[in-house]
């Protein structure tokens, strides 16, 4: 009966390290898993900003190209304004040129007219 007994208690010595290692195998394994989730959300974390620093690259990005396209549009209107004002200074200059010619005709006739 004791050897019984010594058997049984060693069994239950073996069963308990075999318990404790399996406890210990968890306890790491918990530990891992852990340690994988930190990292998981760390990694989320860097994808979201990320994510948000290209959604802000894009938003510059389109702000730069209304602004451009504004600008072109300003480039545009001005060469536009200032060919009109180029049209409408030569038609002055011209109908300056023929007024004076006139003048002078006419000053050249009274000045024959006068020498008669």
């Amino acid at each position: 009966l004791k050897l019984m007994l010594a058997a049984a208690q060693q069994a239950v010595v073996a069963e308990a390290r075999t318990g404790a290692k399996h406890e210990a195998e968890v306890f790491r394994l918990n530990a891992r898993i852990g340690a994988l989730e930190d990292e998981a959300a760390l990694v989320k974390q860097a994808a979201a900003l990320h994510a948000k620093d290209e959604a802000g690259a894009r938003d510059r990005a389109a702000e730069l190209l209304h602004e451009r396209q504004e600008a072109a549009r300003a480039i545009e209107s001005a060469q536009a304004a200032a060919l009109q004002d180029a049209h409408a200074a030569k038609l002055s200059a011209e109908q300056t040129s023929q007024e004076l010619a006139r003048e002078m005709e006419g000053m050249r006739a009274a000045l024959a007219t006068a020498r008669l």
